[in-house]
C-alpha cells in the first residue's frame, strides 16, 4: 500500500524517509511552505519584556519554535511555557525552557492541561503562524484569559510542488494530511473526484470535520501528526485492508 503523505515543505522529506524506515511506502508532498515575518521577529524582544509575571505562553509548531529559540530573550521566570507537540517541545527544552507538552499533540490536548483549564484573567500568549488555531483562542477567551497572539510566520502555497519521488494517482492507497490548511489547498491543486474516492488520515477531528465537508467519505483519526503517530495508523489501515481481502 502507497500513502501520500501531505505535510508542509520542510518536512517532507524526513517524514518520508521516517515511514521508509519503518516499512512503508510514502510519497511527500509539499503543497505549503512557510514564510517569517521578519517585523513581528523584530518586534519579539521588546514583546517578551513586556510580559507581566505569571503569563502562560503557548507556541503552536516547531517554526514558532524555532523563530523564538533564535534569540536570548529576556523571558520572566515566572511564565508558564506550553507547546502543542512533542517537536516543539524538545526545540525549546534544547534552548533550555521548561515546557509542557500534553499527551494529545493537538489543540484539544493543550485544552485538557489542567495548567490551562482555569485562566480566569489571566495572561495568555499564543505564538502561531498567521491564521488558523482559531478553536484554541475562542476555548481560551471562553475561559475568561487575555489572549495575546504573536504571528511570526505566514503559510504561502507552493505553485510547483516538489515530491519525493515521482508518482501517479493511481498508485496511491490512502492520504495523509496533518493541517486542515493542507486538505484545502489539495482540492486546490488536486483533482477533486480522485481526493473525493480515497481514504485519508488526517490528525484530529477539527481536520476530519474540514475533509468530510470537502466531500471525504473515508477518513481515520491519528492520536495526532507526528510520525509515529501517523506510521501506527498507517498500519492500522494496512491490517484493516488485509482483513477486509480475507474476509
Amino acid at each position: 500500500m502507497k500513502f501520500l503523505l501531505l505535510r508542509p515543505q520542510a518536512k517532507c522529506h524526513k517524514s518520508s524517509e521516517t515511514f521508509s524506515a519503518a516499512g512503508l511506502s510514502a510519497v511527500g508532498v509539499g503543497l505549503l511552505d512557510t514564510e517569517t515575518d521578519q517585523r513581528a521577529v523584530s518586534q519579539l524582544s521588546d514583546k517578551v519584556s513586556q510580559l507581566s509575571p505569571g503569563t502562560k505562553v503557548i507556541v503552536t509548531s516547531t517554526v514558532a519554535a524555532e523563530l523564538i529559540s533564535q534569540s536570548d530573550y529576556n523571558w520572566p521566570s515566572t511564565m508558564q511555557m506550553f507547546a502543542v507537540g512533542s517537536g516543539s517541545g524538545e526545540i525549546l527544552a534544547d534552548h533550555g525552557f521548561q515546557v509542557l507538552v500534553p499527551k494529545l499533540a493537538s489543540t484539544e490536548g493543550l485544552l485538557a492541561l489542567n495548567e490551562l483549564a482555569k485562566v480566569k484573567e489571566q495572561d495568555v500568549v499564543v505564538i502561531k503562524g498567521q491564521g488558523g488555531r482559531e478553536d484554541l483562542l475562542q476555548h481560551l477567551k471562553k475561559r475568561g484569559a487575555r489572549v495575546n497572539t504573536w504571528e511570526l510566520y505566514r503559510r504561502i502555497r507552493v505553485t510547483n510542488p516538489k515530491s519525493t519521488e515521482d508518482w501517479k494517482q493511481e498508485q496511491i492507497h490512502c492520504i495523509i494530511a496533518t493541517s486542515g490548511e493542507l486538505i484545502a489547498e489539495a482540492f486546490t491543486q488536486m483533482p477533486n473526484d480522485w481526493l473525493k474516492g480515497i481514504p485519508w488520515i488526517v490528525v484530529s477531528q477539527r481536520t476530519a470535520d474540514i475533509a468530510t465537508k470537502l466531500g471525504v467519505k473515508r477518513i481515520v483519526i491519528s492520536r495526532d501528526a507526528s510520525d509515529d503517530s501517523l506510521i501506527n495508523c498507517a498500519k492500522q489501515v494496512i491490517e484493516s485492508a488485509r482483513y477486509l481481502l480475507e474476509h
